[in-house]
């Protein structure tokens, strides 16, 4: 076995699991959460909310789901070591659980949602759309 200390040992991948975001079972109906950039499918986002984002509760029904996540963002990463990646840290995401990550998200919280994060200083990843 290599020593490399790059690479995760299985051990350590299998700890992991229980604090790692859920990934995306499939590749269609893709969303990712406007505060974290966290990548799952709609189904995904309905059943289990959020995992960085519990205050959201995105879970609650599915208007929620629209309002907290878009379907418009580019490019994807995995993160499985946010404390050591290079990429959390440039993807500003270190403090997320490791999952599966948009690199930009498109859209915009609803006023309500953008006036609670202001007040308790909780930064969100998305960015409005173009005009």
């Amino acid at each position: 076995m290599d020593d490399d200390p790059h690479l995760a040992d299985e051990e350590d991948v299998e700890d992991a699991g229980e604090d790692m975001a859920q990934v995306p079972g499939e590749l269609k109906a893709l969303r990712a959460c406007k505060r974290c950039a966290l990548v799952k499918t709609l189904t995904q986002f309905t059943e289990q909310g959020c995992e960085n984002c519990p205050f959201l509760r995105i879970e609650e029904s599915a208007e929620r789901v629209h309002e907290c996540t878009s379907s418009y963002f580019s490019g994807m990463i995995a993160m499985l070591n946010p404390k050591e990646s290079w990429v959390a840290r440039w993807q500003r995401i270190r403090a997320f659980k490791p999952g599966m990550y948009a690199i930009e998200v498109i859209g915009e919280f609803p006023p309500h949602d953008q006036e609670y994060m202001a007040e308790n200083g909780i930064r969100w990843q998305c960015k409005p759309p173009s005009k």
